[in-house]
């Protein structure tokens, strides 16, 4: 079965064409499209595109560079969301020092990410997991930080022998090092590679994929970039290869990366 489990079909940018980018993506191939939020505007409209396409799932939280929509009232409102039939995984949630510089604001995003992790425990769904350094760099504090986060969560998880513990979730469009990818992947998660991985210079994040013997994922389809192929298992089933598209001959170069 083939899914596309990261699109931001709610974004503006497809407003104009949204209906024919799913009836392409079912034309070839594309079985079932999951939907993250940013936010509690953005995940209500997931669940509402959801609820019009049988192929449509959502997920619902706080992205880390949103959080000054954040409140107490909103998180709330998230939490119910949570209950609605398609609504599969939290996220995306985590961790970004690309955008936030100050420290206050990155101790709020750790504080939030928490909490989120805590509330998909509480529902059983699997998380999302954004995380982006500074400068975009392969490895720094964001890692470090995502990493301690991730890892205090799962031992929880193991504790409590929460069935979370053998399938947490996945760090979407992962650009951090092989030695975070493997770490994460000790802890469960699956690794997404986004579409970048079929430009010439992106041999570093093609190398982390290979790098691994045990890796537990391969590319995921990112926001609205149109073209990528994605492995991993996020709550809606089975383990499947995917890829996001909206022209019949995107999908080759990905293939291509990977064959």
């Amino acid at each position: 079965m083939l899914t596309d489990t990261h699109c931001h079909l709610d974004f503006n940018k497809f407003d104009e064409d949204r209906d024919a980018v799913i009836q392409r993506s079912m034309e070839t191939g594309i079985e079932r499209i999951l939907i993250p939020g940013l936010d509690l505007e953005s995940s209500q409209a997931a669940i509402k595109l959801a609820e019009s396409h049988p192929t449509i799932y959502a997920a619902v939280g706080f992205h880390p560079t949103d959080l000054d929509k954040f409140s107490e009232n909103a998180f709330d409102e998230i939490k119910k969301l949570a209950s609605h039939a398609k609504v599969v995984a939290v996220g995306e949630i985590g961790i970004d020092y690309y955008w936030v510089k100050k420290p206050d604001e990155r101790a709020f995003q750790i504080e939030i990410l928490r909490r989120q992790l805590a509330f998909a425990a509480s529902v059983n769904n699997p998380v999302i997991i954004h995380m982006r350094e500074e400068e975009d760099a392969w490895f720094g504090q964001a890692s470090i930080d995502l990493l301690q986060n991730l890892r205090e969560w799962h031992k929880t998880l193991i504790v409590e022998n929460h069935p979370l513990a053998e399938k947490p979730g996945v760090l979407h469009s992962f650009n951090g090092n092989l030695e975070t990818a493997q770490k994460a992947i000790e802890l469960n998660f699956y690794i997404g590679v986004t579409g970048p991985v079929t430009y010439k210079n992106a041999d570093h994040i093609f190398y982390i994929g290979a790098g691994s013997t045990s890796i537990r994922g391969t590319a995921d389809s990112g926001t609205g970039w149109r073209g990528s192929s994605s492995r991993f298992t996020l709550g809606i089933g089975t383990h499947f290869i995917c890829w996001r598209e909206t022209h019949p001959a995107h999908p080759g170069s990905a293939r291509r990366k990977y064959a």
